[in-house]
């Protein structure tokens, strides 16, 4: 018991702390006049727009300070939280969810501790502001998962920027809170992002007042909201259909139907076929690719597996029987091709 006493002493210690720079900061920033710095008028302004922004920040920030600790074996503790907190002295008391600094507190697991010896969730023993920031429920707005992201949510959130990354799971499973917190961490990790302006879209109206506080509570202000009607000039006109329509779209009969009017649309060339690789051609002959099609139509069972396996398969083809054809004499890679005949 007075271990766990003293313990509890020192994190107390710690908060009390943290909230003391936390103050300090912000009097700081509300006392200074960026005006007065004298170096040109365009820098001045520059400051000042970062002034009120981080006022901003500390002011609309939503919860406890810090909601996690991890140990790193032979330094001091890091406490995880919604936005850096440092001291007079510049030392770092509060690390953001989103640096890299923090990442074992997400990712770390029993098989792969990332250098840490403890991973602690201040709710078990801090204040009760912290206890009721973790645990309430949901009412009338989306909340923050930050302090109980897994290392599965992790890796999706910290994946690689991409033209398309496409979340999946049933109901209740995180995937828009999943989606919201990745947005949050790529504004984080690329501030161009910004700039350059980020949109999310919403089904109607009322989803995105469920999520509209997310964003800004995490300190993302810059990014638009917008219910997928809004980015129409005209609204969509409605079709009425009989009951027995709207029965047959939504049964799993049209799955059979689609799938017979994709297999539909597949052609099979009557002449030699060239493909067309830069600057350079590259041929094959009908028979040829009809076998193709059909070796790839019986090896799989979805439309889609099948014209990937065909495309591959092509590709082989092309550059093998054409003996690497080539671009003003450069050899042209299977990539090459693939290309071409995506």
């Amino acid at each position: 018991m007075a271990e766990a006493d003293d313990e509890l002493a020192r994190e107390q210690e710690r908060l009390d702390e943290t909230y003391a720079a936390f103050d300090g900061a912000l009097r700081r920033l509300v006392g200074r006049n960026t005006r007065e710095i004298g170096v040109d008028e365009f820098a001045d302004e520059a400051i000042e727009r970062m002034r009120r922004e981080r006022i901003r920040v500390y002011t609309e920030a939503s919860g406890p300070l810090y909601f996690g600790r991890i140990d790193p074996d032979g330094r001091d503790p890091l406490y995880i939280g919604r936005h850096v907190v440092v001291d007079a002295h510049n030392k770092v008391l509060v690390s953001n969810w989103r640096a890299p600094a923090a990442e074992p507190f997400y990712a770390a697991t029993a098989h792969d501790p990332h250098g840490i010896a403890l991973r602690a969730d201040e709710a078990d023993h801090l204040t009760e502001a912290i206890v009721e920031d973790i645990t309430r429920r949901r009412v009338g707005e989306m909340r923050q998962i930050i302090a109980t992201i897994t290392p599965e949510q992790y890796g999706m959130i910290r994946e690689d920027p991409t033209p398309a990354l496409v979340i999946q799971g049933g109901p209740g499973t995180g995937k828009t809170a999943v989606g919201l917190h990745r947005a949050a961490w790529l504004l984080y990790a690329n501030p161009a992002l910004a700039r350059e302006g980020v949109l999310i879209v919403g089904p109607n109206r009322t989803f995105i007042r469920y999520i509209a506080q997310v964003l800004p509570s995490l300190g993302e202000q810059s990014v638009e909201q917008r219910e997928i009607d809004a980015l129409i000039s005209r609204p969509h006109r409605e079709i009425s259909e009989s009951r027995e329509l709207a029965t047959l779209k939504g049964s799993g009969r049209m799955a059979v139907v689609l799938e017979r009017l994709l297999w539909s649309r597949l052609r099979t060339p009557e002449d030699e076929v060239i493909v067309r690789v830069g600057n350079g051609r590259a041929r094959i002959a009908a028979g040829d690719v009809i076998a193709l099609q059909a070796a790839a139509r019986e090896r799989t069972r979805t439309y889609q597996a099948a014209r990937m396996r065909f495309r591959d398969a092509l590709a082989e083809q092309l550059a093998g029987s054409a003996g690497r054809p080539t671009v003003r004499g450069a050899p042209l890679s299977n990539e090459d091709i693939i290309s071409a005949v995506r």
